[in-house]
């Protein structure tokens, strides 16, 4: 039996290949540049534009490899060549380059590069509906169901009827792949190839390939939540006792764990999305340490299409797009993650060198040799509210000066939470106001109940950080946090799973925010926190 797939249609507005009416413009390039050097490119975005609209016209020709030539010569202006500022190029615009080249590459059936550019164009612009409908395909053909099944199910809530036809009907495909056939079905399904009509219209053989092989079977695992989570806890410990390898082996038996089958990936997919960008972002970390930094930058992209506001995988991917010779874009991340976290001062060093690198003009040339990239570690530092005396200003399109109105602080949150997702969610809308997210801990989050949300599963470093700095603005405010409490919350989370590595995978600012509370805790428990966390901080 053959199903009958169409591409999908969704009401954004990025420009399918083959949509362009008409003949585009010639590009005007300045000069020849490697790779494609036949293509001449303009570094501006009319010549980006041209560039879209070229490989459009291309596509619709069916010359698929040369429309794939003509999107990869606009990304590479935009994103590599240096000749362009990040900030000077829309994301969106970005995001539909990658995703048409994606669709050039689904055509041409070059499964894992299709899922690649549509994970970039996913972190570029999370509502890019048909970057998520081809990724989902590619995973389909690469037998990853389980993450397939997860971007049709996130895509489906955004397309009304009939525009979600095709996406049910892919859905449909990979649960019935999912579920096990007999052998007697198996064996009579047609093994008629995949082809494509004149139309357009593509057919895909329903028959399953064989299952991929199990990675690392010296590292067992149950399939299942707890097993994915014992995978990511022993990659942590593994990682802090300085094993890179069977760290990196770990993290990776984990993710393949969820592409395999866990039945929690469909009835939680919040812990899924939680879990899969840690994991990722986990091996990256590892990857870095290791010198690798093409892998390095994939995983770190992988885990930004799960969480686009991960300020360490934001970071990580700085650091490997530098050591990669990418400065521009390496900046864009850098510059990203600052404004996450506008107090952190390694953030703001590496802006500033990536800054001079890219534009020496810019900052006056120093004399001291600037610190290699991986000295920096990453700090998760909260924004301070700004004060009302000097709000910042913006010229409107007249000219005239607008005053920015200040965001409004949230309130605190009216009941305790249920869960450690719910607790999450609420670190994570607060996060910009700090004195209301240590007001929300103080108020609705007892130690106790913090120790009780990480009982069975960790709370990851990133979380753990977010918990400290609330901690230690509640205990700078106005007797928000008393210091016997600041001390309790310390040995609840001393009590929270894994907490040993947990801790260990802070960044050095990170750890001095825990001196800076040990200081705070009075003297006749002091010294025994303090000998409790010396082990950590020595790391």
């Amino acid at each position: 039996k053959r199903m009958q797939i169409v591409e999908a249609s969704d009401d954004d507005d990025e420009e399918d290949p083959g949509s362009a009416k008409g003949k585009p413009s010639p590009a005007n390039g300045h000069e020849k540049e490697q790779p494609f050097s036949d293509i001449e490119l303009e570094p501006t975005v009319a010549g980006l534009e041209k560039a879209k609209e070229k490989g459009n016209l291309l596509f619709a020709e069916g010359k698929l490899e040369d429309s794939a030539r003509w999107f990869s010569k606009a990304i590479w202006l935009a994103e590599e060549s240096g000749l362009m500022r990040a900030a000077d190029v829309p994301a969106t615009l970005r995001s539909t380059l990658h995703s048409n080249r994606a669709f050039a590459r689904l055509k041409l059936k070059q499964w894992p590069e299709v899922e690649q550019d549509c994970t970039e164009a996913l972190a570029l612009n999370a509502g890019n509906a048909k970057a998520l409908y081809r990724r989902a395909q590619a995973r389909f053909e690469l037998n990853r169901l389980e993450l397939a099944r997860q971007d049709v199910e996130q895509l489906l809530p955004t397309l009304a009827p009939p525009a979600d036809r095709d996406a049910l009907a892919l859905r449909d495909r990979i649960l019935a792949r999912l579920t096990p056939q007999p052998k007697e079905a198996d064996d009579a399904r047609e093994k008629t190839p995949t082809k494509a009509s004149s139309s357009g219209t593509e057919y895909y053989n329903l028959s399953s390939p064989p299952s991929p092989q199990e990675p690392f079977p010296e590292h067992k695992f149950e399939r299942s939540r707890q097993g994915v989570e014992a995978a990511k806890a022993k990659g942590s410990q593994l990682f802090a006792a300085g094993d890179l390898t069977e760290a990196v082996a770990c993290f990776s038996k984990g993710l393949w764990l969820l592409e395999s089958g866990v039945p929690e990936v469909s009835t939680d997919p919040r812990w899924a999305s939680s879990i899969q960008a840690a994991l990722y972002s986990n091996r990256a970390f590892a990857h870095m340490k290791q010198g690798s930094w093409d892998e390095t930058e994939s995983d770190c992209t992988q885990s930004l299409s799960f969480h686009p506001e991960g300020v360490k995988a934001l970071y990580r991917r700085a650091l490997a797009r530098e050591a990669l010779g990418r400065g521009a874009e390496a900046l864009k991340d850098a510059e990203e993650a600052l404004r996450l976290q506008p107090e952190a001062q390694e953030l703001q060093a590496l802006c500033q060198k990536l800054k001079a690198r890219e534009s020496p003009q810019a900052l006056a040339p120093s004399s001291s040799k600037s610190a290699p990239a991986s000295s920096y570690p990453v700090v998760l530092e909260e924004a301070k509210p700004e004060s009302p005396k000097s709000q910042p200003q913006t010229p409107s399109r007249r000219g005239r000066v607008v005053p920015v109105r200040p965001s409004v602080a949230p309130s605190v949150p009216s009941a305790s939470p249920k869960n450690s997702f719910e607790l999450l969610r609420h670190f994570n809308s607060l996060k910009k106001h700090p004195e209301v997210l240590a007001k929300y801990l103080c108020e609705r989050v007892p130690p106790e109940l913090l120790q009780s949300c990480f009982s069975k599963s960790p709370i990851e470093a990133d979380d753990l950080a977010t918990a400290l700095l609330a901690m230690r603005t509640g205990a700078a405010g106005p007797g928000l946090i008393s210091p016997e409490m600041v001390g309790e919350y310390l040995r609840q989370l001393l009590r929270t799973c894994t907490a040993d590595m947990q801790f260990s995978m802070l960044s050095s600012s990170e750890k001095e925010v825990i001196r800076e509370l040990l200081e705070k805790v009075p003297p006749a428990s002091q010294s025994e926190l303090k000998s409790r966390f010396d082990k950590i901080l020595r790391k």
